[in-house]
């Protein structure tokens, strides 16, 4: 009994290392599937030259940055090419030549791509879709019909409120929190009917990072605007406007999302074609833009007929609840 056990434990053991051995060598699946049996881990030389020949068709990028060691971009396609199309084809590509690549699509019809040379993310691009300079006037089979956009000024409180906003528009408005003027821009707002948000994005270098107590100390406020990673620690706020809007993976409770476009380094008046254009596919989003953009009083002019362009400006708290607002599903409007 004693030597069947032996031996048995012998064959159990032969086993394993001719399982070990047949793993390292590549038999297994369970490895990852860019990499092909044998292959090794493509190096920043070759990753950068893929990266050169590949977007060789899409032209300069629009911006283009490297800190510790990866490459971030951003290009604007030219037409006809689609940022979806596009990153099925790297996918392929990239599979092929043994390069770790991850894409994705985001509801704004941008790609995303992340690229590794070894164990290191090398390259982080963004695609985007082609747009016009301008948002499209639009066809809307009733008025009911009409995309919902918001427009949220961010960065407001640090001193008197820009003139352009001082309309009869329904704006909504971000304000950071413990800033001089906070209070007053907060409450000349609410007194115009314009929703007030806590602007809690890391470019405004709130005083007050605490959610809960930032909401309490800019009266009037009904929700949160941020670009951080959403949290658990935003859960009960109300209103929550963030680039991901909708599509966030990771829902903290007691919260309506917003869609919106970020008018950063693109300019406001691409950007409010980004977000009319996210607005037509999904029935709302917002953009953000900075009280301080030199394309201010543009886009406040632009607001004023775009009821005439086919859109319904709205309160970010009713397009995050634009299907209960416009009372019936949305159909995108006709050009």
């Amino acid at each position: 009994m004693r030597t069947r056990a032996v031996a048995a434990l012998a064959a159990a053991i032969l086993a394993t290392a001719a399982l070990i051995v047949w793993v390292a060598g590549g038999g297994s699946r369970l490895g990852p599937a860019w990499r092909s049996r044998g292959s090794a881990p493509a190096d920043v030389k070759a990753v950068d030259a893929w990266i050169a020949e590949v977007s060789r068709p899409w032209g300069e990028p629009a911006a283009r940055a490297t800190a510790d060691g990866v490459v971030r971009a951003r290009w604007e396609l030219p037409p006809p090419l689609d940022p979806a199309a596009v990153a099925a084809a790297l996918r392929r590509d990239a599979k092929a030549r043994g390069i770790e690549l991850y894409a994705s699509v985001t509801p704004e019809s941008d790609a995303r791509i992340r690229v590794y040379a070894g164990a290191a993310l090398r390259w982080d691009l963004l695609l985007v879709p082609p747009l016009p300079e301008h948002p499209p006037r639009l066809r809307p089979a009733s008025s009911r019909q009409r995309p919902y956009l918001a427009l949220v000024v961010a960065g407001l409180g640090t001193g008197p409120a820009p003139a352009a906003l001082d309309r009869d528009l329904p704006l909504t408005v971000a304000v950071v929190p413990g800033a001089p003027y906070a209070l007053r821009v907060a409450r000349a707002a609410a007194l115009r009917w314009q929703e007030v948000l806590v602007d809690l994005r890391a470019a405004a270098s709130p005083l007050i990072a605490e959610p809960a107590a930032a909401l309490a100390a800019v009266p009037h406020a009904t929700g949160i605007l941020t670009d951080g990673p959403p949290s658990g620690r935003f859960a009960g706020a109300g209103l929550l406007v963030h680039p991901r809007g909708a599509s966030l993976s990771r829902r903290p409770p007691g919260l309506d999302l917003l869609a919106s476009v970020f008018a950063g380094e693109a300019g406001a008046g691409r950007g409010l074609a980004r977000a009319c254009a996210l607005a037509r596919r999904r029935g709302s989003a917002a953009l953000v833009l900075g009280a301080d953009d030199p394309e201010l009083a543009e886009v406040m002019a632009w607001a004023g007929r775009a009821e005439d362009d086919g859109y319904r400006l709205v309160l970010a708290s009713e397009a995050a609840r634009a299907d209960e607002v416009r009372g019936l599903p949305y159909r995108p409007p006709r050009r």
